[in-house]
């Protein structure tokens, strides 16, 4: 499976975040507000792209689609990346790598819910592999079903500590309808798929 295309878009998105946050920031030290912000908030719409694939192929199949849905795994590790890059920026600038400040921060059950949107993501990652799938059987289903809370607690964490890109109450307005639109379009096409295996 070639899977070269995807590593490039991801190191290019990376790049990207990293240039733009320096061309972006008011000041130097802002940058890292910038850099954090960055990656999350493109973790957060890469995470609602890879839900959204399934979509693409059913509405505009195409033999991008086929790509993208092919590459699926891929695609979901690198939402685990940038979250692991946001991670990275924040605990360092921000707290430091001192625990007791994230936790006695005004915010904590906010970054709370991003942390454990994170270990999400991790355990995710950690078993997007044909060994897991056979190990944990029925359950790696059930773990991966677990991306939904993940992304009602990254909308939730993004909305209330969003320090610029979600800071935008327009822009979360939008992206906060475009996560609820994927998955109510995949709800329903779940539900079609369930109808049409019922007896008459």
């Amino acid at each position: 499976m070639d899977t070269k295309k995807i590593h490039v878009a991801g190191f290019l998105l990376i790049a990207m975040t990293v240039v733009a946050a320096r061309v972006l920031a008011p000041s130097p030290p802002e940058e890292s507000v910038y850099l954090a912000s960055g990656f999350g908030f493109l973790s957060l719409l890469s995470l609602i792209f890879v839900l959204a694939i399934p979509i693409f192929v059913k509405y505009a199949g195409s033999p991008l689609t086929a790509y993208l849905l092919a590459n699926r795994r891929w695609l979901g590790i690198y939402v685990f990346i940038f979250a692991l890059l946001h991670v990275l920026v924040v605990y360092n600038f921000f707290f430091g790598w001192d625990v007791s400040k994230m936790i006695n921060n005004t915010n904590a059950p906010f970054i709370a819910l991003g942390s454990m949107a994170f270990l999400i993501l991790a355990s995710m990652t950690a078993t997007s592999n044909n060994a897991s799938v056979r190990i944990l059987g029925r359950n790696w289903k059930r773990l991966h079903m677990l991306i939904y809370v993940a992304l009602a607690m990254i909308l939730v964490h993004s909305y209330s500590v969003g320090l610029v890109f979600m800071s935008n109450r327009a822009l979360s307005a939008v992206v906060i309808a475009l996560a609820a639109t994927v998955v109510a379009i995949k709800a329903a096409m779940k539900l079609a798929a369930w109808q049409s295996k019922q007896p008459l």
